[in-house]
């Protein structure tokens, strides 16, 4: 089972999350090494896939990958919850198919795609993906 973790979009910048109250739909972010509370519907959340990069770097929705065909997509969950690839062409591929062929499994668990690189994010980014669907 993977664990269950988001950051925030906040302020213009990717937070930590400390803490979601959905009781109270408040958050606790970190903003300068300090714990901040704020509303839930000012912050952009961005859940772990449980997948990290080749760089072992954890991969979020929201984060923008490089495959190794220099390809460009955006990371998000489709209409069922699965983790896809969003092409610049708008396909959605099915990650879990694609990375039952080719994952590595450390000794803690962790699992890594070793054909993707996190380039950036929506967030910061989004023109990576315009600019890929203009060529």
């Amino acid at each position: 089972m993977r664990e269950i973790k988001f950051r925030a979009y906040y302020k213009r910048k990717i937070r930590t999350v400390n803490f979601i109250d959905f009781k109270y739909w408040t958050i606790d972010v970190e903003v300068e090494g300090v714990a901040t509370t704020t509303s839930l519907s000012v912050v952009d959340l961005m859940q772990y896939t449980g997948l990290k990069d080749k760089n072992w770097k954890e991969i979020y929705i929201g984060d923008i990958v490089k495959t190794e065909k220099n390809e460009i997509a955006e990371v998000l969950f489709d209409d069922y919850g699965v983790i896809c690839f969003l092409s610049p062409d708008w396909q959605c591929v099915d990650v879990t198919e694609l990375v039952a062929h080719s994952i590595i499994i450390n000794k803690w668990g962790e699992k890594t795609v070793p054909w993707i690189e996190i380039i950036w994010n929506i967030y910061k980014n989004k023109d990576l993906l315009d600019s890929k669907n203009k060529e």
